[in-house]
């Protein structure tokens, strides 16, 4: 992990964090990388997601927390995909609850930072914080595990962290509305993003009530409502709508930024790498404030921000030395990555091949189920496939 200030004019390739990898047997393969950063009055700390795929299973997700300034590192999410299928296409989510304390998933127990930079699992607690879907004034709510029922959570900062649910089982969301994430409108009014659509709800004695559907047909992991617009952030792209207030409907959406991106909590920056240069994006005015060279990365990919800190991955650090062959002219070299992978996947390939190429992705059945358009695949060395309307397997 690389650290950059915004007000440096050059990058140091010092490693800060330590080791991301990727690694890929005959039998499994590993993949590890920062997902996210958080600020607390004393230190900050950054969030790992690992996976773990072998041939015979889907296989196992899971998450660390890493203090930057001891080294500390904890577990605090981990599970086997083939028993929470529908946690495992989810995203890790975090929130501020005041400054300085934070709250997380954990499919263990419940995840607490605090201001004090102590960190709450509670390991086989009865209550567990499998996906927060956002905050209703004090209250959160939970998709739960079990059936994945729904209910309240009230959060407790009194010496320890407590979790209380008990209010709101189901809250007249019907059973395929499991809410993903959920954005404060006006008064009572949430829009809340199911896993087909976006949806106006209104808060009313405890539950949630369903009053139109705003966006059909979209799915986003994480959205950010400012008043006017609706910002979208999924994996390499982010998008604006715009709200009609007439009859309360958005636009279609306007994609603003797209490519290896991350986009800070309160949508105020992003941070974009291409190719050999590293942009500080302003969303608010669409305009890029700052770029540096970073040619020195032989691949550098999902950058994070904590205005105005800005890592990065390095894959410039040395980890082995093998032998220095050549590398066939007739040869298409193509990795995927993350794999596994929950909404999407990117396929990065060097090609030395003079005619044109073709990729197809087929089932563990060998029916065809992808074919990329070869224009897709001219002057590009990257490409994303998300397979919406596929069930979970191997491809």
């Amino acid at each position: 992990m690389i650290h950059l200030n915004v007000n440096q004019d050059t990058v140091n390739y010092s490693d800060t964090l330590g080791v991301w990898k990727k690694e890929v047997t005959e039998y499994s393969s590993y993949y590890s990388q920062y997902i996210d950063i958080v600020r607390t009055p004393d230190s900050l700390y950054f969030f790992k997601e690992y996976s773990y795929d072998h041939e015979y299973f889907l296989g196992f997700y899971g998450v660390d927390i890493v203090n930057l300034e001891s080294g500390y590192r904890k577990t605090i999410s981990s599970f086997s995909a083939m028993d929470v299928l529908g946690l495992y296409y989810l995203p890790f989510n975090i929130y501020e609850i005041e400054q300085g304390f934070w709250i997380f998933d954990d499919v263990f127990g419940n995840g607490f930072l605090s201001k004090s930079d102590s960190i709450y699992v509670k390991e086989f607690a009865q209550e567990y914080l499998y996906h927060i879907s956002g905050k209703v004034d004090s209250l959160y709510f939970v998709i739960w595990n079990d059936n994945f029922d729904l209910k309240f959570m009230l959060v407790s900062l009194a010496e320890s962290p407590m979790v209380d649910t008990s209010a709101g089982i189901r809250l007249n969301f019907e059973y395929g509305d499991k809410p993903v994430q959920i954005e404060h409108f006006a008064d009572n009014l949430y829009f809340i993003q199911t896993k087909d659509s976006l949806k106006l709800y209104a808060f009313q004695g405890d539950s949630f009530h369903y009053i139109k559907t705003v966006l059909p047909n979209v799915f986003y992991t994480n959205i950010y409502f400012n008043q006017t617009h609706l910002y979208a952030y999924d994996e390499y792209k982010l998008t604006k709508h715009t709200l009609n207030l007439a009859d309360t409907t958005f636009s279609v959406g306007q994609v603003i930024l797209k490519g290896d991106i991350y986009v800070d909590r309160n949508y105020k920056y992003a941070v974009k790498i291409d190719g050999d240069s590293l942009y500080l994006f302003d969303i608010p005015s669409e305009t890029i404030l700052k770029s540096w060279d970073i040619s020195r990365c032989k691949r550098c990919f999902n950058p994070l921000i904590d205005y105005p800190d800005i890592y990065f991955h390095n894959t410039t650090v040395i980890t082995g030395i093998t032998r220095n062959e050549p590398i066939p002219r007739n040869a298409l070299l193509v990795t995927a990555y993350p794999n596994p992978f929950n909404s999407s996947i990117v396929f990065q390939f060097e090609n030395h091949v003079a005619n044109n190429i073709e990729i197809k992705i087929f089932d563990i059945h060998g029916k065809l189920v992808k074919q990329f358009d070869p224009n897709e695949l001219v002057n590009t060395s990257k490409v994303i496939w998300r397979p919406d309307a596929l069930s979970s397997g191997v491809y």
